[in-house]
């Protein structure tokens, strides 16, 4: 039945059009970084899977309509056919993250890296690409993600695994603020650097499930979901629901995905 394809999906007439014209998401895209040759000359090989081309972002690009941004380290299969952010498993465990908490709409997906890595993010030379002041994939991530800011009222911003933490960190040094626990507990950063009410929250990566540590990372994503809704009790303007979401209690989060 038709409905059984929509539920949870919405109408799938509702596609997007993509970056607004009047807006600078166009030249920000067009200014990506040769991350080939960039590889190549840093780590001496062929280090970004760049046959299928870039995968920038999933969700909204219109001038506030962002409340929380979450960023992770680069997309997979799903993502390269898709051409779009966080559409694999990872994404859908973020999506029912997003739900939990009322946020059914007004969200944007980002990655450290607009191509895939072929191997791991570790060691230095990596590192240095996705991290270093120098590194014009760094300097590029920084223009695109400090325009999220500009145009929008981010009061939430979610790191998904390393890689996105040290993403955020190096973000919220580049403002003037520290992380004075690293990447080890994001909430601790000076966040209000990005915004009078942003708040920044790291979670491990579900695809850390494969080699074992899903009870590590459902514990983790708990956590997350449990300081969401202090701060919310804290502070009931700070991240409202979304038109028609329902923010859910903490105790009853259960680690799941939901439909893309």
């Amino acid at each position: 039945m038709p409905e059984d394809y929509t539920a949870g999906r919405g109408n799938p007439w509702d596609y997007d059009p993509g970056p607004p014209r009047n807006r600078s998401w166009p030249r920000l895209f067009s200014e990506t970084p040769n991350y080939r040759a960039l590889g190549k000359a840093v780590m001496g090989t062929e280090k970004f899977r760049w046959h299928f081309g870039p995968m920038y972002y999933r969700g909204r690009l219109r001038d506030d309509e962002v409340k929380v941004l979450v960023i992770g380290q680069e997309g997979a299969q799903d993502e390269s056919l898709s051409h779009r952010s966080f559409t694999g498993g990872t994404g859908g465990r973020m999506q029912h993250f997003l739900n939990h908490i009322g946020i059914t709409y007004s969200y944007l997906f980002l990655n450290t890296f607009v191509y895939p890595i072929f191997g791991q993010y570790s060691g230095s030379k990596i590192a240095w690409l996705a991290q270093h002041a120098d590194s014009p994939i760094r300097q590029h991530r920084h223009k695109i993600l400090d325009y999220v800011l500009a145009r929008n009222d981010v009061h939430l911003v979610v790191a998904v695994g390393r890689a996105a933490k040290e993403s955020v960190r190096t973000w919220v040094e580049s403002h003037g603020g520290s992380c004075p626990d690293g990447i080890s507990d994001l909430s601790t950063c000076d966040s209000h650097v990005l915004g009078a009410k942003t708040k920044v929250l790291g979670v491990r990566h579900p695809g850390g499930a494969s080699s074992g540590s899903i009870s590590a990372i459902k514990a983790d994503f708990r956590r997350a979901i449990r300081l969401v809704h202090d701060w919310a009790s804290a502070d009931s303007s700070w991240l409202p629901v979304d038109p028609g979401g329902t923010r859910g209690a903490a105790s009853a989060y259960q680690y799941s995905r939901a439909p893309i």
